[in-house]
């Protein structure tokens, strides 16, 4: 599962530098990465649910992995509202928070290299 992690920071850190070669190959990167994530925590939550709190735990993953979507987006909204596209990437006021999903991102990783 961490090197799937990885591989979803590694795909955000290019929008720091906006370059289409570095998008395509992580995009590629990302998809087998995120094969080994989510099929690693499909085995985790089966190696530690009991028949009756697979269903709910599961259910609650994807609760959590689909809100955050939401939450994210909004979250956007409300601070980019006021700009345009190009006055983002003119500017580089986009970055602080590419800087921010990496961290959180990268967070997630190390919880997961603490699972027991």
């Amino acid at each position: 599962m961490v090197i799937g992690f990885m591989a979803y920071v590694l795909f955000q850190a290019g929008f720091i530098w906006l370059n289409s070669a570095y998008l395509y190959v992580t995009s590629a990167i990302l998809g087998v990465g995120a094969a080994f994530l989510w099929v690693g925590q499909g085995k985790y939550l089966t190696e530690n649910c009991t028949g009756k709190t697979i269903e709910r735990n599961t259910a609650l993953t994807w609760l959590i992995f689909k809100f955050s979507l939401l939450g994210g987006g909004i979250f956007l909204f409300f601070m980019f509202q006021n700009q345009t596209m190009t006055e983002l990437v003119a500017t580089g006021g986009y970055k602080i928070f590419v800087y921010i999903f990496c961290s959180i991102t990268f967070l997630g990783c190390l919880n997961t290299v603490f699972l027991p």
